[in-house]
C-alpha cells in the first residue's frame, strides 16, 4: 500500500517526496535470467537511488521493469515469473532486504523466502533493458508530498492501512479515520 500525503513539508523542513530513475544497457538474450542480468539490474536500482538523492533505507518503493526476452537474435527467454523474480530480488538486494549470496539464478521464482517489501516489478517482452523508478522521502526535496508504504495482510487490513497513513504523517481520529482526508492523495 502506498500513501501520498499533501502538505507543506518544505515549510517544516521535513523530508518530502523525491524520485529517481535508472536504467541498464541493452540486455543480450544470453544474459536474461543470469548473473549478468542481476548485475545490470542492481546497477540500475543503485543509479535510481542515487538520482533521487536517497539512501536505500529512504526508499519507500522501487518500481522495476525487466525484459523477459530480447530481439537481438540471441533468442533466450525466461518466464515472466523468473524475470520478475530477478527484478524483485535485485531490488531487495539494493535495498538491503536480502543477502547478496541469496540472489542467484537457482533462486529466481523458486525460493519464496526471498522477497522485497518495497518493490513492484513488471516484466515485458518489449523491454530491452532494466528500467527503474524509486520513490522516497528526502530532506530538502521540493514540493508538498510525502510517501509512505507498507504491507497489508489482506485488502481489509484496516490497522495496516492506518499504519501506512500514520507513517505518511496523516493525523487520525480515535476511531481511525483521517482527520484531513483532503491531504491524502
Amino acid at each position: 500500500l502506498l500513501a501520498f500525503l499533501i502538505g507543506l513539508p518544505w515549510l517544516l523542513r521535513a523530508p518530502a517526496l523525491a524520485m529517481g530513475v535508472g536504467g541498464s544497457r541493452r540486455i543480450r538474450g544470453s544474459e536474461i535470467g543470469s548473473a549478468a542480468h542481476v548485475a545490470l539490474a542492481e546497477q540500475a536500482v543503485a543509479e535510481a537511488i542515487a538520482d533521487a538523492g536517497l539512501t536505500p533505507a529512504d526508499v519507500a518503493l522501487a518500481v522495476v521493469k525487466t525484459p523477459l526476452t530480447t530481439h537481438d537474435g540471441e533468442s533466450m527467454r525466461v518466464t515472466s515469473a523468473e524475470a520478475k523474480a530477478v527484478g524483485a530480488l535485485v531490488a531487495a538486494l539494493a535495498l538491503g532486504e536480502v543477502d547478496r549470496d541469496a540472489v542467484v539464478p537457482a533462486a529466481f521464482g523458486r525460493d519464496l523466502t526471498l522477497y522485497s517489501r518495497r518493490a513492484m516489478v513488471f516484466s515485458s517482452s518489449e523491454a530491452s533493458c532494466v528500467e527503474v523508478l524509486v520513490l522516497g522521502n528526502r530532506p530538502g526535496a521540493g514540493g508538498g508530498l510525502r510517501i509512505a508504504s507498507g504491507l497489508l495482510a489482506d485488502v481489509l487490513d484496516a490497522p495496516g492501512i492506518r499504519r501506512v497513513l500514520g507513517a505518511a504523517g496523516a493525523a487520525l481520529t480515535p476511531d481511525g479515520t483521517v482527520r484531513e482526508p483532503e491531504r491524502v492523495a
